[in-house]
């Protein structure tokens, strides 16, 4: 869920740098790279909050004898653990 989440802010993130690479107005601009603090952020928390529940859920599995979850390299990626 969090890999999902974290991919579809990564690909509103490209869109509007593309549209603030292209635009002129400086107010559109002004809006353009507020949105993108927002993504940032948006994607800050997402990242910081899979990051602690992958830590707990591996403490929880190594505590009953298991072994490390393994992360696949696409949500690896998106999630930048």
């Amino acid at each position: 869920m969090y890999a999902e989440q974290a991919r579809h802010y990564m690909q509103q993130h490209e869109k509007y740098v593309d549209a603030d690479i292209k635009v002129t107005d400086p107010l559109e601009k002004a809006n353009y790279q507020g949105r993108l603090s927002d993504i940032e952020r948006q994607l800050s928390r997402i990242r910081k909050d899979a990051r602690q529940l992958y830590r707990e859920m591996n403490r929880m599995i190594l505590c009953i004898g298991g072994t490390m979850l393994p992360i696949q390299s696409g949500t690896q990626r998106a999630l930048t653990l």
